[in-house]
């Protein structure tokens, strides 16, 4: 998908106002040149020639951001114009008449979505963080997928992301209790996962594995929060008929925000 910021389309809107004008005072040149009898063959004005020459860089670079290849060309095509000695009025209208109707039709075929200063932050790089990318790699394309999901209105793609990211706090915490039988190349599931956090919780402190032993409330919070995860959202969002809003995503996405982040303070996968 191209990105292309609303200051780069204001840009093409300055372009395409230049060539109007040219378009307009080449008319009024030649319509003033054929009442004194010199056919709209004056030479273009050379200030006006400099002034365009100077901003030809900047509009080259915005015809390429924006992808419009074919008036790239056409852009070529009045740039040489430009630079011929000589070049007259009228035939510069001309060549600005080809762009300007050449950049109109190609953006007549392309459609556009704003997304709102609100919106643009879910597009930003490690949106929930650099801590929980440079702890869970393997989350941080679900975690940018999510995002963008997020920010272009796909309420229920962003969920199914967002649960591929849990899952990956989900075997994180898993391997944290050492126990082989939940080996993740083995599939297990969430609730096997979870019921060995449970039964974990329930034994008393001292016959917890190594890590579980350090620090109960962040094992019990990261447990507590992954079941929520699990019975709120991740198994409705496996079956069809459940749809989300715009709204009921954004919860999701700051719910599993903060659950990973927690995880993200002391594991990492």
């Amino acid at each position: 998908m191209l990105r292309f910021r609303g200051g780069q389309f204001h840009g093409l809107a300055n372009i395409l106002g230049m060539l109007s004008g040219i378009r307009s005072g080449s008319r009024t040149l030649i319509a003033l040149g054929d009442q004194l009898g010199h056919k709209g063959h004056d030479v273009f004005p050379e200030g006006a020639r400099d002034s365009i020459q100077k901003e030809i860089p900047k509009y080259r670079q915005i015809l390429e951001e924006a992808d419009l290849q074919l008036s790239l060309d056409s852009f070529e095509r009045f740039v040489d114009h430009l630079a011929k000695p000589g070049v007259t009025t009228g035939q510069l209208g001309e060549s600005a008449e080809e762009l300007q109707n050449r950049i109109g039709d190609e953006l007549s075929h392309m459609l556009l979505w704003q997304v709102t200063r609100e919106d643009a932050r879910f597009l930003d790089v490690d949106p929930f963080g650099a801590d929980v990318s440079g702890k869970f790699p393997s989350a941080r394309d679900d975690i940018e997928e999510a995002g963008k999901c997020l920010a272009f209105g796909r309420a229920t793609a962003c969920v199914f992301h967002l649960m591929r990211v849990m899952e990956v706090g989900l075997r994180a915490l898993s391997a944290s209790l050492n126990d082989p039988t939940l080996d993740p190349k083995t599939n297990p599931t969430w609730e096997n996962i979870l019921g060995r956090c449970d039964r974990e919780l329930a034994k008393p402190l001292a016959q917890r594995s190594a890590e579980w032993r350090k620090d109960e409330p962040f094992f019990s919070t990261a447990s507590a929060n992954l079941r929520s995860v699990k019975d709120a959202w991740r198994n409705p969002t496996l079956h069809v008929e459940r749809k989300y809003t715009e709204e009921e995503a954004r919860d999701v996405w700051y719910a599993v925000r903060g659950s990973i982040r927690h995880l993200a303070i002391k594991l990492s996968a």
